[in-house]
């Protein structure tokens, strides 16, 4: 069996954990009190924090982040969408908040600047995905997922069959074998196979939320494009975990959350990325260019 803790020691050997940029609830913090805790432990002592996958750790410099937005709406108001006051120190204009990350993203996932876009929250954004790529025709309207998929990635693609007019058994939710804990990516593929002409989406987990199984994203992808689907991914806990490499894997679409693993917060911009080339040689909406960042999107 793998030695996980030394594996997580040699990695933090070798690259660092940067644990003294953020900030650790205390025992104390967390309510526990003297006589709750271990012996080695004080109510001061910081806390081993797993729940990273949920919400990360307060960096320390949010704060004087925070503030000195508070500070720009202060002094500007409405003005400081166009004119920061402190945008000689690098701060940005509001209207433009989303553009410097876009660079440190696109590096992370595996993709062009010009295919990746901040947006709002995860279930928000993957509903504008569905509108944008679910076209569901009389004989291709199912939607692929795995079972207990996370609850609101279920009602979003629920909500998106039944805005068409389709009952819930549009839907084509995979369960692991009887006995297993993980979908094997075989019976995936068979799937794809048997019921592919009827299915308009594909929409699996990067990584499974509860299982923490890691998909095979290329080979899933390729073996539904084959059957002529779309594909899409919610990537909010493959994000910062594993390589992505989404416009060579050619993948479709895909939106994710920087909460968890990148320690920015239950309100920062989430991201969504599509991929460059117009969908199956459609005109896309003049603002389509602005709402990934940068105007770059293919004419036809």
């Amino acid at each position: 069996m793998p030695d996980f803790k030394k594996e997580a020691h040699d990695l933090d050997e070798k690259y660092g954990n940067h644990s003294e940029l953020f900030v650790f609830p205390t025992f104390s913090s967390m309510g526990l009190k003297e006589e709750d805790l271990p012996k080695s432990k004080r109510q001061e002592s910081a806390v081993n924090y797993l729940c990273g996958n949920s919400l990360g750790l307060m960096p320390k410099s949010t704060m004087e982040a925070v503030k000195n937005e508070l500070k720009a709406w202060g002094l500007r108001g409405v003005e400081s969408h166009f004119r920061h006051p402190m945008k000689e120190k690098g701060l940005t204009n509001w209207v433009d908040i989303d553009l410097p990350v876009v660079p440190y993203l696109a590096k992370v996932v595996g993709a062009n600047e010009c295919e990746v876009a901040c947006m709002g929250t995860l279930t928000m954004n993957l509903n504008s995905l569905l509108f944008s790529f679910y076209r569901p025709t009389q004989n291709r309207y199912k939607i692929l997922f795995e079972k207990h998929a996370f609850p609101s990635d279920y009602y979003a693609i629920l909500n998106q069959v039944k805005l068409h007019g389709y009952k819930e058994d549009a839907l084509i939710q995979l369960s692991p074998r009887k006995g297993e804990y993980s979908l094997r990516t075989l019976d995936i593929l068979a799937e794809i196979d048997k019921e592919g002409d009827s299915i308009a989406v594909v929409c699996f987990s990067g990584i499974q939320y509860y299982t923490g199984q890691y998909f095979d994203i290329k080979g899933i992808t390729e073996a539904a494009h084959r059957k002529g689907c779309v594909v899409g991914w919610d990537l909010a806990h493959a994000f910062g975990n594993v390589d992505l490499q989404l416009h060579d894997w050619n993948v479709d679409f895909r939106c994710l959350v920087l909460i968890q693993v990148h320690e920015l917060g239950p309100w920062s911009n989430r991201r969504n990325f599509r991929k460059r080339e117009t969908y199956q040689g459609q005109k896309l909406a003049s603002s389509a260019g602005r709402m990934v960042g940068k105007q770059c999107w293919k004419q036809v």
